[in-house]
């Protein structure tokens, strides 16, 4: 089995730093005269997501996109775009999870009046 079969991204990993890794790797294999098929990088992209964080979005593409068609930057492209979307919500969540202490805080500092 070879490296690029055994790829994964890591947890800590953003989606532009993979693709990145795996576009690098396909240059190189370009290089030494063993080219790897656009179709399989986009199949092996998507596999390689962490399936807890990527399961809706994967399974929405390769539901409406002809992934035998799709260019490797255009997939890459739409799942930054979700992984933006998630990163988001979650500053969003943490930030109203958060409201109560700061009002709480603020209050106290007498920066805002508290309210009854």
């Amino acid at each position: 089995m070879s490296y690029f079969e055994k790829i994964t991204m890591m947890d800590m990993e953003t989606v532009d730093n993979f693709a990145s890794r795996l576009s690098q790797m396909s240059s190189k294999s370009s290089t030494l005269g063993q080219a790897i098929e656009e179709t399989r990088l986009v199949k092996k992209f998507l596999n390689s997501l962490p399936r807890d964080k990527y399961i809706q979005i994967v399974a929405a593409l390769e539901q409406v996109l002809d992934l035998t068609v799709t260019g490797f930057e255009d997939i890459v492209g739409q799942i930054k775009a979700y992984e933006e979307r998630i990163n988001n919500s979650d500053i969003a969540q943490i930030t109203l999870s958060l409201l109560p202490q700061i009002r709480s805080s603020l209050a106290l500092k007498g920066r805002i009046p508290l309210s009854s």
